[in-house]
C-alpha cells in the first residue's frame, strides 16, 4: 500500500518521492522485468495439465495476476493526475488507489491459504486431500476478493482529491487506514513465518522415518517451491511495514500526518518489497521440479510449432514449384505434338 505524500512533502526533494522521475522510472523497470516473469507462469501453469489441475498452481496462477496487477496501478500511479479536471483526478484515483489496495490484501490472502493449505496436508494429508480441489481453490479467491472490496470502499473517503465530493477528515482517516493495513500485514507475516516453520519442522520428521524405513515413497515436490514463495514474502515486505508501523505510531503521537523522519528509507524499503511481485517466476522456475517441467514442455511446444510452420512453408513451396514445373513440361509437349 502506498500513501500518497501529504501536506507540505508533495513537493519532496529526494530523488525517490513518491510520484518523482526516479521513483516512476523503478516502478516502470519492475513492471517490465514482472510482466515477463508473470505472463511466463500463467503460460506454464495454463498449458501443462500436472499443473494445472493442482490446486497450488491455482493459487499460483491467481497470484500471478494479482502481482501484474499490484505492478500495472504502481505504475499508473505516475500519471499527472493535478494537470486533470477535479473529477477525473477524483474518479482515477479512487479506481487506482482502491483497487491496489485490493490487490495487496488478497496478495497476503493468497500467501496464507498456501501455506496454512500445505500445512494441514502435509499433518493429516487423507483427511485433508479431498478438500484440497482446484474448484475450491478458485472459490476461496473469489470469496476473499469480494469481501477485501467490500471492507477496502473506505478508501474513497481518504483521498484528497475527493474531499470536495466526499468531505471528512482526510488526514485523520488516511492514517487510520495505513495503521490498520499495517498491523493486518505484520499479522499475516507473522502467521505465514510461524506456519512456514511449522511445515519444515514437519517436513523434517516425514524425512526422518523416510530414512529409518528406507523408503522415498513419501514425495513433497512443491514443498521447497511453496516455502520459497512465503519466505520470501515474509522477507521482502516485513522490513517495509514493521517501518509503517513506527511511522504511524508517530503520527499518532504527534498528531501530525506530514511527519516523517526518513522518508526516503520509507521509498527504499517500498520499492524492495515490490520486487516480490516481480521474482515469482524466477523463484518457480529455480525451487520447483514440475514447474520446470512445465517451462520446458511450453517451450518445445513452442519450438515444435515454428519447425511445423517452417517445413510446411517449404512443402508448400516445393509443390508450387512441382506445380509450375509440370504445367512448363505440359505446355512444351503440346507444342510438339502440334
Amino acid at each position: 500500500m502506498e500513501m500518497e505524500p501529504t501536506g507540505t512533502n508533495v513537493t519532496a526533494n529526494y530523488c525517490l518521492a513518491y510520484g518523482s522521475p526516479c521513483w516512476c522510472n523503478a516502478m516502470y523497470s519492475l513492471t517490465c522485468v514482472g510482466s515477463i516473469g508473470n505472463i511466463l507462469t500463467g503460460a506454464v501453469i495454463l498449458q501443462t495439465p500436472e499443473l494445472r489441475n493442482k490446486p497450488l498452481f491455482v493459487y499460483l496462477t491467481c497470484l500471478a495476476t494479482v502481482d501484474q496487477m499490484i505492478l500495472i496501478l504502481l505504475s499508473l500511479g505516475c500519471l499527472p493526475f493535478r494537470d486533470f479536471h477535479p473529477v477525473t483526478q477524483c474518479v482515477l484515483k479512487i479506481s487506482i488507489l482502491w483497487l491496489n489496495d485490493i490487490m495487496n490484501y488478497v496478495e497476503m490472502g493468497i500467501i496464507f491459504l498456501l501455506t496454512i493449505e500445505r500445512f494441514f496436508l502435509i499433518t493429516n494429508p487423507l483427511r485433508i486431500r479431498h478438500l484440497c480441489t482446484q474448484r475450491r481453490a478458485l472459490r476461496n479467491v473469489l470469496v476473499i476478493t469480494v469481501v477485501i472490496a467490500m471492507l477496502t470502499a473506505v478508501r474513497i473517503f481518504a483521498i484528497e482529491e475527493c474531499q470536495t465530493f466526499f468531505p471528512g477528515n482526510v488526514p485523520k482517516l488516511k492514517v487510520i487506514i495505513f495503521t490498520t493495513y499495517c498491523s493486518f500485514h505484520n499479522l499475516v507475516s507473522l502467521s505465514v513465518l510461524t506456519i512456514s516453520i511449522l511445515i519444515i519442522y514437519k517436513l523434517h520428521q516425514h524425512r526422518n522415518i523416510e530414512r529409518s524405513m528406507r523408503s522415498t515413497a513419501i514425495k513433497h515436490q512443491t514443498d521447497v517451491l511453496l516455502l520459497a514463495t512465503a519466505l520470501m514474502f515474509v522477507l521482502l515486505n516485513w522490513p517495509l511495514h514493521v517501518n509503517d508501523v513506527i511511522m504511524a505510531y508517530e503520527w499518532l503521537s504527534a498528531n501530525d500526518v506530514t511527519l516523517s523522519k526518513d522518508p526516503e528509507v520509507r521509498e527504499i524499503l517500498f520499492i524492495i518489497s515490490k520486487v516480490n511481485n516481480c521474482i515469482n517466476f524466477y523463484m518457480y522456475t529455480l525451487t520447483g521440479h514440475m514447474f520446470r517441467d512445465g517451462l520446458k514442455q511450453l517451450m518445445q511446444r513452442g519450438s515444435s510449432k515454428e519447425r511445423r510452420k517452417s517445413s510446411q512453408y517449404y512443402i508448400g513451396l516445393r509443390m508450387d514449384m512441382l506445380e509450375v514445373e509440370h504445367s512448363a513440361s505440359t505446355r512444351s509437349t503440346s507444342g510438339l505434338s502440334c
